[in-house]
């Protein structure tokens, strides 16, 4: 799973409303192959860290993410994709952060 849309500090920066999380389903049959194919395709173009899509465009290894979309494309892949506003993510992660410290207050008022 990776995610687009943080803008650190700035969370509700206007220029950028949406937060995005996508995933990729992979059977477990196919993930060896898959994971062999990744690994051959980062030593082949000398990538030490993860294959980020930002950091890979601006190498212009365009080809990678290419390459890579055909492999999980031949894998007959699944693929999870969320879009939120940021407001209401934030609200969301508000609301959770505070249900530990309503269980402690419900139970010690009981």
């Amino acid at each position: 799973m990776d995610e687009s849309g943080n803008t650190g500090s700035n969370l509700l920066d206007p220029s950028q409303p949406l937060f995005t999380f996508v995933a990729i389903g992979i059977n477990n049959a196919d993930l060896n192959g898959i994971e062999k194919a990744i690994l051959s395709l980062k030593e082949k173009h000398n990538i030490k860290s993860e294959l980020h899509g930002k950091a890979v465009f601006k190498r212009g290894k365009d080809q990678i993410i290419r390459a890579v979309a055909e492999l999980l494309m031949d894998n007959h892949f699944e693929l999870f994709i969320g879009i939120a506003e940021k407001r209401y993510v934030i609200a969301t992660y508000m609301a959770i952060s505070d249900i530990p410290k309503f269980k402690t207050t419900l139970r010690a008022s009981l």
